[in-house]
């Protein structure tokens, strides 16, 4: 920055440490830097007629000296060992400490001693102003001449020309391309952004938005149209006890009193809150409504017809075994495995049934695949049902004085009482293995109406199934055909059944926690 003689001084003090300087009176409003303290700040002052010299002269006041650092009372240092920070007392410079950590005694140092900042000397006396970008005053921007910016068009090193340089080519100093410099594009005025009378956006009052309906759960929803339903429901109860009153007053026909009404739709409505409701029995009331839904059914004809060929395919190895025993061993092995891959793919649905009636569904929400080989929920009742057997086993081995029909009878009783046991014991342990559980099995002696009555039920099953397959024996050998599809209904009958004795017994009985409370 230029100085001229005739130009008034000012004088300002550091707002920092008190210095007092002489500056010009152009500067007023730049930055600068103090030369005693180095504190950067706006000069503002007033003018000094007395000093009109461009130099600096005597500071009319003293600074103000600095106040002196406070002696630090500690002294802070790492552990050699562990690095651990020790702070110790001034006054034990050169004495030993123990490190709390790792125990190790080190030798506590002086506290060293900040040095001052330099300050260069440049820094003090008379400061270039300062400002920021596009920032420079009006009649410094003024006399600022024009850069034009010129990109290389090798190296893209910007560059900038001056107005005498526009339309030259101007030599890049780091490739030294030669790069013709053109005018800087002139800055267009912005124009208004006010839209002008009469051009605004007309808002149509008729499509202003309705209020945004409040949000319901579905499951409140369905409450609450049920809810309202029933409330018709009562208000035509309601409308028609009136109009039966007012005919039996006028000498009317009838003269019994007002029957309730009962809405068509809410009379198969077995949900409560989302939930579904039991009923006062279920063994006996509900039963056939998931049998009679499209899945089931079709399950029962897939599984029937499989079945059916896997029995058929049997019996014919069975009676060419005595003609060719050599291709008779094979084939009665491959009509064995054909069972094993009905019962793979059996299992997992009598599985679904049995889970989702404990749950009180009346449908199969979500049914296993129609050829996955699910062995886990396979061996669920796989595992049930030979664990079943071992008792069933042990009463043949009684000696009786029975017909070996009775004999095959009792067996197949003992075993009918042993698998449910079995089979809900480790659905409620979720664990194939674990057949025995303490908490059902006391059910046996807490609720005994339910397993009472699922005995006699399950009892009249095996019974009508029975002889429904000895009827079948003693007609023509083509209804045996017809033993695969009795089989196949009768077990989905007895799944359902022991769902719907499980749901029963897991609202009656008490919770664990609850249990123990009491």
């Amino acid at each position: 920055m230029s100085t001229s003689n005739s130009s008034p001084t000012l004088s300002v003090a550091c707002p920092a440490c008190g210095e007092r300087l002489a500056v010009h009176a152009e500067t007023i409003g730049k930055r600068a830097k103090c030369r005693q303290c180095g504190k950067v700040f706006r000069l503002v002052g007033e003018k000094n007629p007395s000093a009109d010299a461009p130099a600096v002269g005597p500071n009319p006041d003293p600074p103000l000296a600095p106040k002196p650092k406070p002696q630090p009372t500690t002294v802070t240092f790492p552990c050699e060992l562990c690095e651990t920070r020790i702070t110790a007392s001034i006054a034990d410079v050169g004495k030993s400490t123990k490190c709390p950590d790792c125990g190790r005694r080190n030798l506590i140092p002086a506290p060293t001693i900040a040095a001052a900042p330099k300050v260069p000397a440049a820094m003090g006396g008379d400061q270039y102003g300062l400002w920021g970008v596009d920032a420079a005053p009006d009649d410094v921007s003024a006399r600022t001449p024009m850069l034009h910016p010129v990109e290389c068009g090798l190296c893209q090193t910007l560059m900038y020309a001056t107005d005498a340089q526009v339309g030259k080519k101007l030599k890049c100093p780091d490739c030294g391309t030669l790069t013709l410099a053109h005018a800087r594009a002139p800055v267009k005025a912005r124009g208004p952004v006010i839209v002008p009378d009469g051009d605004e956006y007309q808002l149509d009052e008729a499509t202003a938005p309705i209020a945004r309906p409040a949000y319901v759960p579905l499951e409140q929803r369905g409450v609450k149209w049920k809810r309202e339903d029933q409330r018709d429901a009562e208000g035509e109860d309601a409308e028609g006890a009136e109009t039966r009153g007012a005919t039996g007053a006028s000498g009317g026909e009838s003269g019994e009193g007002p029957r309730r009404v009962v809405d068509p739709r809410l009379k198969g409505d077995h949900y409560s809150g989302g939930r579904p409701r039991m009923p006062r029995v279920p063994l006996v009331q509900g039963v056939w409504r998931m049998l009679l839904t499209g899945e089931v059914f079709a399950r029962w004809l897939a599984l029937s017809a499989v079945l059916t060929v896997a029995g058929w395919f049997l019996s014919w190895v069975a009676s060419a075994m005595s003609a060719n025993v050599f291709l008779a061993i094979p084939m009665f092995a491959a009509g064995c495995a054909c069972f094993g891959f009905w019962l793979i793919i059996a299992l997992p649905v009598m599985l679904a049934i049995v889970t989702e009636s404990s749950e009180g569904n009346d449908r199969l929400h979500d049914p296993p695949n129609w050829m996955s080989f699910e062995f886990a929920q396979a061996f669920f009742v796989a595992i049930a049902a030979a664990v079943s057997m071992v008792p069933a086993g042990l009463t043949l081995k009684i000696p009786t004085v029975w017909p070996q029909e009775g004999h095959v009878a009792l067996a197949a009783a003992v075993w009918l009482a042993c698998f449910p046991i079995a089979q809900l014991s480790n659905l409620e342990q979720s664990s194939a293995f674990a057949v025995f559980s303490p908490r059902l099995a006391s059910s046996v002696f807490r609720c005994p109406g339910p397993w009472l009555l699922f005995y006699l039920e399950s009892l009249l099953l095996a019974a009508m199934a029975v002889a429904a397959g000895l009827a079948i024996f003693a007609g023509p050998a083509s209804l045996l055909l017809l033993l695969p599809w009795l089989a196949v209904a009768a077990l989905l009958i007895y799944m359902r059944l022991l769902g719907r004795l499980a749901w029963w017994l897991a609202e009656t009985m008490p919770a664990p926690d609850e249990r123990k409370a009491g």
